[in-house]
């Protein structure tokens, strides 16, 4: 099991926990999700249904300032685990992407942790099964260079040891795969670029597989290839060519 690294950030604090009588609890909602309870008469905090089960909260009980602490950070790692849950439905993250994504939920440093550690406990965050699926994902579909896989994990904070293995394993990321990917990138950019000059044929196209993430082992043989076809292509087609014009003769 790996450890996760923590990162400092500014807490936020919804409730203050103070001891007390709870006084009265009432449902929040219609469905009783959440629980209104009241401290010595005063509004206190809403919390979720299930921790007031789980702590078996009753009218009238005592709570010191710990408990009511306690309450308030269970709550709240409720709620994070509940918003994690979505946001990994949608689509594996990487554990740098989910603390940012918690952070911007409003959700405090201590939760964010805590329900980062429990994530990785479960297996629900795992950065080398994230980088494998990501690199599955953005190069099995074709159109996409290593490189630009690679930047795009970094970015979601995947430490490069996961990126480098990840790469690795992945088939369309080996060099005869990339070959294959940008032979396919350039030629469906050539029909883009018909009515270009030659010399600016080329410069869009490198400029375009290195926007794409593709190096330049991979795109450059075969650049050279397309746009000689190409040429050759563009002067069968000419109807003012004669085949002397074509052939080289006078």
């Amino acid at each position: 099991m790996k450890r996760i690294r923590t990162t400092k950030t500014a807490e936020t604090n919804p409730a203050e926990g103070r001891g007390g009588v709870v006084t009265r609890l009432r449902a929040a909602d219609r469905r009783a999700r959440r629980m209104a309870i009241e401290i010595d008469g005063e509004p206190w905090v809403e919390i979720d249904s299930e921790i007031v089960l789980r702590r078996n909260l009753v009218r009238g009980q005592t709570l010191d300032e710990k408990e009511c602490e306690e309450i308030l950070a269970d709550d709240e790692f409720l709620r994070a685990r509940r918003a994690a849950a979505i946001l990994l439905h949608t689509r594996s993250r990487s554990v740098a992407e989910m603390r940012r994504l918690l952070f911007e939920r409003k959700f405090s440093l201590a939760t964010v942790e805590r329900t980062l550690i429990h994530l990785n406990e479960v297996g629900g965050l795992d950065d080398e099964r994230f980088a494998r699926d990501f690199a599955r994902r953005q190069l099995g579909k074709g159109g996409v260079g290593a490189r630009r896989a690679r930047e795009r994990l970094r970015r979601l904070g995947v430490a490069n040891d996961a990126i480098e293995a990840a790469l690795e394993e992945e088939p369309a990321a080996r060099t005869d795969a990339q070959v294959e990917s940008a032979r396919r990138f350039v030629e469906r950019r050539l029909a883009r670029l018909r009515s270009e000059a030659p010399d600016a044929r080329r410069r869009k196209l490198v400029q375009a597989l290195r926007r794409a993430g593709f190096e330049a082992e991979a795109y450059g043989d075969c650049l050279e290839e397309c746009l000689r076809e190409n040429v050759d292509g563009d002067i069968s087609r000419d109807p003012t060519s004669s085949w002397e014009d074509r052939s080289g003769r006078v």
